[in-house]
This record gives C-alpha cells, structure tokens and sequence, in this order.
C-alpha cells in the first residue's frame, strides 16, 4: 500500500452528498409528492468525479457536496446515475472542489477475512465516521 492509498489519506476523500428530492406520487402519476431533503456518503474517483450510490441521488432537484472538515458545500452535477447497478457519477465545476484530495482507486477483489477500513456519514451524522 502506497502513501497515496492509507486510509488517512483518503479520507480525504470521502464527501457527504445533500440532496434536495422531489419524488413522483404513485397513487396520483400527474402530481409529485413533497420536495424534501437527503443525502448520503461519496467518494472522490479519477476525473475529477464523485461515485455514489444511485439511490442517494434519485428524483433529485439539487445536489451539494461537501468534503470533511470542509465549511463550504459546492453544487454538484449528476453526470450519469445507473439505478441496476445502484452506481451515480456526479461532478462538482468549482476547480477547487478536489484540492487536497486523492481519487480512491479500486483493486482486486480483497482475500477472506481482511482488515478493513471503512468512512462515511452515517444517517443523520455531519461527522465523517
């Protein structure tokens, strides 16, 4: 393992989504439920580009992303969401966004019974766990 891939290091890494979701209303298909809020945990990939899961970002109006520690949330853009795979790619154009971060890379699959590390915003949590 690299520097570059210690789980301090990309903890960097991991951003809380804010989701404002106006979802459809099943019993009456011409009218849209209730906007309310949402959100969930990402990770910062190659590119410049958040992948989450597609669940979090569904019927959204808006999005916000904001890295830990961090007191500014920046919009943030679906780019492409895939609900059979349970995959969103989302981007944010504020350049300054990824700075001090390290795209999370993926590996093999890893062996029976491995140490893991494991970051995100538990529901209802600001604090990265």
């Amino acid at each position: 393992m690299s520097a570059a891939d210690s789980p301090e290091t990309l903890r960097c890494s991991v951003v809380k989504l804010f989701t404002v979701v106006k979802e459809p209303n099943y019993y009456k298909p011409w009218e849209l439920a209730y906007q309310h809020t949402s959100g969930g945990s990402a990770c910062i990939i190659e590119g410049n580009r958040i992948l989450t899961n597609a669940h979090v970002v569904a019927h959204q109006l808006y999005v916000q992303a904001l890295k830990p520690g961090d007191s500014k949330k920046h919009t943030a853009r679906v780019l492409h969401g895939d609900h059979d795979r349970e995959t969103a790619l989302l981007t944010v154009d504020d350049p300054t966004f990824i700075e001090g971060t390290v795209p999370v890379r993926f590996g093999e699959l890893p062996q029976r019974n491995p140490d893991v590390t494991v970051y995100g915003f538990p529901e209802g949590g600001n604090e990265l766990c």
